[in-house]
């Protein structure tokens, strides 16, 4: 299939008169997308960048902060790695993957790998234990992605209670921060998280996120996975008049997005690939 996605083609810019639009809308928005699902549209567009910046990372808003940053061969490979930890650890099509985290580079692994691993569904830190649980039962997500205990962080202590009182989690990945900190910083970190408190339930296994995608390949699925367009691949939660966030109601296809990630292709070119975070 022809890749429409770059070169001069129809941007939104260009549509001018109603022959514009006649031409553009006579072949399928289907057949113009050179992926069938976004985990190898996100693969086409990082081979095709490999040296670029795809994240950029501030830790903090400190003017002399240090900046990290992520090419695109570097993302495509952790996102890899990603989904093929959560396969590992039982995740399949239609399993959802609560995560539960800051801005961080390693979001970006979470949320893409759980798309090519199963669903992902990402939920706001900043909501209280009883709302996040409801939204892990109601999913029924079997693996919680979530940030090592930090300074003045409460979100370590939410990730261990939602695991308690959830019980079709059966992994807790643990994302740390402490490559972006300095010596003494990373030591109080680590300190941090060896004296935290553990999950009561002793059928949730603990993973370390970095160390679990260090031991997978990152060229390829383990899975073998044939992603569908009429798979579901998000999950995202909105409020209720019950004052409970849902998330059944807002499922998104891989298709949906997929046509989505194409729409935002067509708009007339920015001048940086890069996209920049800050976590706290």
């Amino acid at each position: 299939m022809p890749d429409t996605t770059v070169g001069a083609g129809m941007l939104s810019g260009a549509i001018r008169t109603q022959a514009d639009i006649d031409v553009f809308e006579r072949t399928p928005w289907q057949e113009k997308v050179p992926a069938q699902n976004t985990y190898e549209l996100l693969c086409r567009a990082c081979d095709r960048h490999r040296d670029k910046t795809a994240l950029r990372f501030v830790m903090t808003g400190e003017p002399n902060a240090p900046e990290f940053t992520v090419n695109y061969a570097s993302l495509k490979a952790r996102v890899t790695q990603a989904a093929n930890a959560f396969f590992r650890a039982g995740v399949t099509p239609g399993t959802a993957v609560t995560v539960l985290l800051p801005n961080l580079p390693q979001t970006h692994y979470a949320l893409l790998g759980a798309q090519a691993a199963g669903i992902a569904s990402p939920v706001n830190p900043m909501l209280e234990v009883d709302y996040i649980a409801a939204i892990v039962d109601e999913t029924g997500a079997q693996a919680l992605v979530a940030c090592a205990p930090m300074e003045d962080s409460t979100l370590w202590d939410k990730a261990i209670a939602v695991v308690d009182r959830c019980r079709a989690v059966r992994t807790l990945f643990v994302v740390s921060a402490t490559p972006y900190v300095g010596d003494d910083e990373r030591k109080r970190m680590e300190a941090a998280f060896e004296a935290a408190s553990r999950p009561a339930r002793v059928d949730v296994k603990i993973v370390s996120f970095e160390e679990a995608l260090a031991a997978e390949p990152s060229d390829a699925l383990v899975s073998q996975r044939r992603i569908l367009p009429t798979d579901i691949c998000s999950y995202f939660h909105t409020g209720g008049t019950t004052g409970l966030p849902k998330s059944r109601r807002t499922r998104i296809s891989t298709k949906r997005l997929l046509r989505r990630c194409w729409t935002c292709s067509r708009r007339p070119p920015i001048q940086s690939c890069a996209a920049s975070r800050c976590s706290m």
